[in-house]
């Protein structure tokens, strides 16, 4: 547990912070287990990327991976149940497992069965007014992408496992902070590269001055 902890404090800021910022939400959490943290951790595509082009002082922030995401997933809810604390801690995880992973606005099926669950008092039962409750279907209609949630971002990243592991296998050395990052580096004057020369087997090349610059 220690160490998962001192990896997570390791983490870029803005991860962590995308990661805080779903605290409100309380139906959210259940999801997460204190196993998980190692397999996320282990994939080491957590960053945000910041580009600065000094020639116009502009810095262009660009979310990638996990943490967009996250960001994602705090957007959505905020969508659906109001910026207030309170209504975000109204959230329960009933509500969060009925919408989570549909998309009512593209799926007659799936709008149709958050209807019915809304119509029941299954989504948000802390909501009595029927107005109130028919608004709140109307946000969740408007959203124009899957639903997601802590228990689809775990389920989503299981996809970035193969590939992960065999980018990590084509790197000169030991992943030591994340993949990005690594494989930035070989751009800023590494000269040596393991390449993929069959389905089993790489080798360490070279870089030539034209590659390695």
């Amino acid at each position: 547990m220690r160490r998962c902890v001192l990896r997570l404090e390791a983490l870029p800021e803005k991860f962590v912070e995308s990661l805080d910022a779903l605290i409100p939400f309380a139906g959210l959490w259940p999801a997460l287990l204190i196993g998980t943290f190692t397999r996320l951790l282990d994939l080491r595509c957590p960053e945000v990327y910041e580009l600065r082009l000094y020639a116009m002082s502009i810095s262009n922030v660009l979310s990638k991976e996990m943490t967009r995401y996250l960001r994602q997933i705090k957007k959505t809810w905020t969508h659906i149940v109001g910026d207030s604390e309170a209504d975000q801690l109204g959230l329960d995880a009933n509500t969060v497992a009925i919408l989570q992973g549909r998309c009512p606005s593209l799926s007659l099926e799936d709008r149709a069965h958050i209807q019915n669950r809304i119509v029941a008092g299954d989504v948000l039962p802390a909501v009595q007014i029927d107005d109130e409750r028919s608004r709140i279907f109307d946000r969740v209609c408007s959203i124009q992408h899957v639903i997601p949630s802590i228990h689809t971002f775990l389920e989503d990243t299981k996809y970035l496992e193969p590939g992960a592991r065999i980018l990590k296998k084509i790197l000169p050395g030991k992943c030591k902070v994340s993949i990005s990052q690594d494989f930035g580096a070989l751009h800023s004057g590494q000269t040596r590269m393991k390449v993929q020369t069959s389905e089993f087997t790489f080798e360490d090349r070279t870089l030539t001055s034209d590659h390695s610059s």
